[in-house]
């Protein structure tokens, strides 16, 4: 059985709390409330910090509110306004976007044909009202989240291999590409125009986590960087022993950033990229507050990230087919066709169902929660719960 195993050294020991999210009206980290409105989910993980982490008070058990045949393997979803927007990717390579009514089900608008290419990438990110899509091509495309309307359509050609979801904060998307080095983008959410870039080593697969003051991204040998989210300044580097393709997105929570590499998993902090620990994981983690939720084989764990104590262990599914995610105070994870709720504080499964087809599937095939549901894509299928 492999065990999750964070390791901080005592002089950098930081207690992780969730960043305070600016006014009512204002961009915010996401999993804050606005007002009387509903949690939403804007990017991979469900925020841009790709904590996988959701404010939500849902108590299982929970019953099947819909399921969709969406004819292609579906990716993450996202959840704002009352609609949830997914991307899928045909069995002929087809990427297609489709905006869903998130209490029945039911197509808004969509599908619609925003590519794939050859690298098998098409992802979304929503934030100010816009739905942000790219694709294996290297095309950034924004629709009205509302109706659908193209807004705009960039293409990006100074690199040639795109497999990087993209992740839209403060009226900037950011993603990347590799080819020849690699290269991190920020577009302006408004015209597609390029706002600045910087070069790392090498480009593929991390989706950008965003905060208000960084955005970081962690490629093979974990080359690992934060970068101004406005100016594009590099701010740090950690430089690992080797470089080349691949990759990973990192998870940012409190002042540290959670890599995942052959070379090994790595928490480095946020200021400045020291390294503060290492830790093991097959999968993202998601967090709540200083307990982080480590998935491994047949084995979920929580442990405390300011000492690696282990908290709980639970395999009651057999091998694991995704990440987790905690929404209020349980985490969520699936293996094969079988979805668990596991209370947080204990680690004792209050709940499970079978979904009806195997989860997992896709490179970002990802659990979402906000709006009071949790998502689970399983192969062709969207499914809800709340």
């Amino acid at each position: 059985m492999l065990r999750a195993r964070i390791v901080v050294p005592a002089i950098s020991l930081v207690c992780l709390m969730l960043m305070a999210g600016p006014s009512a009206g204002a961009a915010r980290p996401i999993g804050s409330p606005r007002g009387r409105a509903t949690t939403t989910a804007t990017a991979y993980q469900i925020g841009t910090q790709h904590n996988g982490f959701q404010r939500d008070q849902l108590v299982p058990p929970l019953s099947q509110k819909w399921k969709i045949d969406l004819g292609g393997t579906v990716q993450y979803a996202l959840i704002a306004g009352g609609r949830v927007y997914v991307t899928t990717i045909s069995s002929a390579g087809e990427g297609l976007l489709s905006a869903l009514d998130a209490t029945t089900g039911t197509t808004l608008w969509g599908p619609t044909d925003i590519g794939s290419g050859s690298f098998g990438l098409a992802a979304a990110t929503l934030d100010r009202g816009r739905v942000l899509t790219f694709n294996g091509t290297g095309t950034m495309e924004a629709y009205r989240a509302a109706d659908g309307t193209r807004l705009w359509t960039v293409q990006i050609t100074s690199q040639y291999v795109f497999t990087s979801p993209p992740t839209a904060l403060n009226g900037i998307v950011y993603t990347g590409g590799a080819g020849s080095g690699g290269t991190v983008y920020a577009l302006d959410e408004r015209n597609g125009n390029q706002l600045w870039t910087g070069s790392v080593e090498n480009g593929d697969d991390s989706s950008p986590a965003v905060t208000s003051t960084g955005v970081y991204v962690s490629y093979a040998c974990n080359q690992s960087y934060d970068f101004d989210p406005v100016a594009g300044t590099q701010l740090w580097h950690y430089s690992g022993p080797c470089e080349g393709g691949g990759g990973a997105t990192v998870a940012v929570q409190g002042n540290h950033v959670f890599t995942r590499d052959f070379e090994g998993n790595l928490i480095l902090n946020a200021t400045n990229g020291n390294l503060d620990g290492t830790y093991s994981t097959s999968f993202i983690p998601a967090f709540k507050g200083s307990v982080a939720f480590l998935g491994s084989g047949s084995t979920l764990s929580a442990e405390t990230v300011s000492n690696g104590q282990v908290l709980w262990m639970y395999s009651g599914l057999g091998t694991l087919s995704t990440a987790p995610i905690v929404d209020g105070g349980y985490v969520y994870v699936g293996g094969g066709s079988t979805l668990a709720a596991v209370d947080a504080t204990t680690g004792t499964e209050v709940w499970r169902t079978n979904v009806g087809a195997t989860m997992g599937v896709g490179s970002y095939s990802s659990l979402a929660a906000g709006g009071n549901l949790v998502l689970v894509p399983a192969s062709n299928f969207l499914v809800a719960y709340g």
